[in-house]
């Protein structure tokens, strides 16, 4: 997303079909990341008894992060266009460097599962 974004500051006034395009693609990849972190996400880190939680902490900050986005950009394409991709770089920043963080993070329950499968496949692979 962050070489999406400076590719739309580079080509802003001088090719409307990149800027397009890069959008498109921008908004294709923060559509999917929001289905998951609100459905998959949510199961996975909330357990039988949180799902419901979860999902809804997930999409108050989703709803939370539009507002901010909609007062702050308001605010800066009415001094110039030029600041709107500009805006969505440390965003995006931040994204990346969160999603490296977690990357291998496991619920608890499916980490137990997992040790649990991998531990009866050793005992059925161990000869007698």
């Amino acid at each position: 997303m962050f070489l999406l974004a400076l590719l739309m500051t580079i080509y802003l006034f001088s090719s409307p079909l990149v800027v397009g395009a890069a959008s498109l693609l921008i908004t294709t990849a923060v559509i999917g990341v929001h289905s998951l972190m609100s459905g998959t996400a949510a199961a996975d880190f909330g357990g039988r008894k949180a799902t419901a939680t979860c999902s809804g902490i997930v999409d108050g900050f989703t709803y939370l992060g539009t507002g901010v986005q909609a007062v702050s950009l308001g605010y800066l394409t009415g001094q110039s266009w030029y600041w709107w991709p500009i805006f969505l770089m440390p965003f995006a920043l931040l994204g990346g460097f969160l999603a490296l963080r977690i990357w291998h993070e496991l619920p608890a329950a499916t980490r137990k599962y997992i040790t649990d499968v991998e531990e009866k496949a050793e005992i059925d692979l161990v000869p007698e």
